[in-house]
Protein backbone atom coordinates (compact mmCIF):
# COMPACT_ATOMS: atom_id res chain seq x y z
CA UNK A 1 0.00 0.00 0.00
CA UNK A 2 1.34 3.42 -0.88
CA UNK A 3 1.62 5.67 2.20
CA UNK A 4 0.08 2.89 4.27
CA UNK A 5 -3.40 3.03 5.68
CA UNK A 6 -3.65 2.56 9.44
CA UNK A 7 -5.75 -0.42 10.44
CA UNK A 8 -7.08 -2.38 13.41
CA UNK A 9 -8.12 -6.03 13.40
CA UNK A 10 -11.52 -6.11 15.08
CA UNK A 11 -11.59 -9.87 15.61
CA UNK A 12 -13.52 -12.89 14.42
CA UNK A 13 -10.38 -14.76 13.28
CA UNK A 14 -11.57 -17.79 15.27
CA UNK A 15 -14.68 -17.92 13.07
CA UNK A 16 -12.57 -17.84 9.91
CA UNK A 17 -13.44 -14.22 9.13
CA UNK A 18 -11.19 -11.18 9.50
CA UNK A 19 -12.79 -7.76 10.01
CA UNK A 20 -10.40 -4.83 9.69
CA UNK A 21 -11.11 -1.14 10.27
CA UNK A 22 -9.04 1.10 7.97
CA UNK A 23 -8.34 4.82 8.44
CA UNK A 24 -7.35 6.46 5.16
CA UNK A 25 -5.79 9.83 4.46
CA UNK A 26 -6.41 11.64 1.20
CA UNK A 27 -4.13 10.34 -1.55
CA UNK A 28 -3.43 6.94 0.01
CA UNK A 29 -3.56 3.99 -2.39
CA UNK A 30 -3.93 0.23 -2.31
CA UNK A 31 -2.07 -1.13 -5.33
CA UNK A 32 -4.00 -3.13 -7.91
CA UNK A 33 -3.95 -6.77 -6.78
CA UNK A 34 -5.71 -10.15 -7.00
CA UNK A 35 -7.63 -11.27 -3.90
CA UNK A 36 -7.27 -14.85 -2.66
CA UNK A 37 -10.36 -14.76 -0.45
CA UNK A 38 -13.72 -13.02 -0.68
CA UNK A 39 -13.35 -9.35 0.29
CA UNK A 40 -16.12 -6.89 1.17
CA UNK A 41 -15.56 -3.16 1.76
CA UNK A 42 -18.14 -1.09 3.66
CA UNK A 43 -17.47 2.64 3.43
CA UNK A 44 -18.05 4.45 6.73
CA UNK A 45 -16.86 7.94 5.72
CA UNK A 46 -14.85 9.80 3.11
CA UNK A 47 -14.69 9.28 -0.64
CA UNK A 48 -12.80 6.35 -2.15
CA UNK A 49 -12.18 5.34 -5.75
CA UNK A 50 -12.06 1.62 -6.50
CA UNK A 51 -10.13 0.56 -9.58
CA UNK A 52 -11.77 -2.49 -11.16
CA UNK A 53 -10.93 -4.78 -14.07
CA UNK A 54 -13.40 -2.86 -16.28
CA UNK A 55 -13.27 0.70 -14.91
CA UNK A 56 -13.49 2.81 -11.77
CA UNK A 57 -16.22 3.44 -9.21
CA UNK A 58 -16.47 6.18 -6.59
CA UNK A 59 -17.66 5.02 -3.16
CA UNK A 60 -18.97 7.15 -0.28
CA UNK A 61 -20.48 6.52 3.17
CA UNK A 62 -22.97 3.65 3.12
CA UNK A 63 -21.61 2.01 -0.03
CA UNK A 64 -20.67 -1.68 -0.03
CA UNK A 65 -18.60 -3.52 -2.62
CA UNK A 66 -17.76 -7.23 -2.81
CA UNK A 67 -14.75 -8.80 -4.57
CA UNK A 68 -15.04 -12.56 -5.13
CA UNK A 69 -11.95 -14.77 -4.75
CA UNK A 70 -9.65 -14.41 -7.75
CA UNK A 71 -10.88 -10.95 -8.74
CA UNK A 72 -8.61 -7.90 -9.01
CA UNK A 73 -8.93 -4.36 -7.71
CA UNK A 74 -7.09 -1.35 -6.32
CA UNK A 75 -8.23 1.63 -4.29
CA UNK A 76 -7.42 5.31 -3.84
CA UNK A 77 -8.64 7.62 -1.09
CA UNK A 78 -10.03 10.84 -2.58
CA UNK A 79 -11.23 12.32 0.74
CA UNK A 80 -10.02 11.13 4.18
CA UNK A 81 -12.27 8.55 5.76
CA UNK A 82 -12.75 5.07 7.19
CA UNK A 83 -13.97 1.73 5.90
CA UNK A 84 -14.42 -1.82 7.12
CA UNK A 85 -12.88 -4.67 5.17
CA UNK A 86 -14.23 -8.18 5.71
CA UNK A 87 -12.09 -11.08 4.48
CA UNK A 88 -13.85 -14.46 4.35
CA UNK A 89 -12.40 -16.91 4.75
CA UNK A 90 -9.55 -15.17 6.55
CA UNK A 91 -5.98 -15.98 5.54
CA UNK A 92 -5.46 -17.81 8.84
CA UNK A 93 -8.50 -19.99 8.12
CA UNK A 94 -6.89 -20.84 4.77
CA UNK A 95 -3.67 -21.82 6.53
CA UNK A 96 -1.71 -18.75 5.36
Amino acid sequence: MKDRYSSDLLGCEEAGVAIVLFDAREGMEVEYHRVATGESLFILSGTHEVILENGRETLTAGDLVYFPPGSEHGMRCLEAGRYLAVFAPSKSAMGK
